[in-house]
């Protein structure tokens, strides 16, 4: 028990201090690949649709959040859930009494997406960390590049916060056409409420 307090107050103690960069709040934390993206050509921005599922997880099973997942079949999402279930205290089922569209649960969310879905689009899955249940979600922009491609997403944080750590996955749609299946690098900004 003392070691998984000392595990959350050291994710905690991470995530605060990988936040307090300069930048004006504006950084990036998470990489498919380890390539830079250039900003030189000119960005394409597209239009999407996203979901956030809250997916709490045990710190001692999971590291090298946040992580980004460009997901191509309904046999990737299986895949997937397989392979990372135990992670997210098996959070990646069902909620059958969901408060809100943030408390359903992965499955329920993933069920839509059937091979008919991907004949012609592809879901990026962004799995974080954050120091408060309480800070939300907003995917705001997809750029591509020659290099990559650039995930912005806006990181809404209310003045008074819950003290507890929060586990994520954002799910965004993606038609195939649009996406360069690049590297996806994921630009977090800080929004204060």
């Amino acid at each position: 028990m003392t070691k998984k307090i000392i595990c959350i107050l050291a994710a905690a103690a991470f995530v605060f201090l990988a936040g307090c960069g300069a930048g004006g709040g504006e950084t990036t934390k998470a990489n498919a690949t380890k390539s830079p993206v250039s900003t030189t050509a000119t960005p394409v921005e597209l239009k999407m649709k996203a979901q956030y599922i809250r997916t709490d997880a045990d710190p001692d099973k999971i590291n090298g959040l946040p992580s980004v997942y460009a997901i191509r079949s309904k046999a990737e999402v299986d895949n997937y859930i397989k392979a990372n279930k135990a992670k997210f205290y098996g959070k990646l089922g069902r909620n059958p009494d969901p408060a809100s569209d943030e408390t359903i649960g992965f499955l329920d969310a993933v069920d839509q997406y059937d091979a008919e879905y991907f004949k012609k689009n592809l879901l990026i899955f962004v799995v974080l960390v954050e120091p408060s249940g309480s800070i939300r979600h907003k995917a705001v922009k997809f750029e591509q590049t020659e290099d990559g491609s650039v995930l912005t997403v806006n990181r809404l944080l209310p003045k008074v916060q819950t003290a507890d750590i929060a586990y994520w996955h954002i799910i965004v749609e993606l038609s195939k056409e649009e996406y360069n299946n690049k590297a996806v690098t994921v630009k977090f900004k800080d929004i204060k409420l």
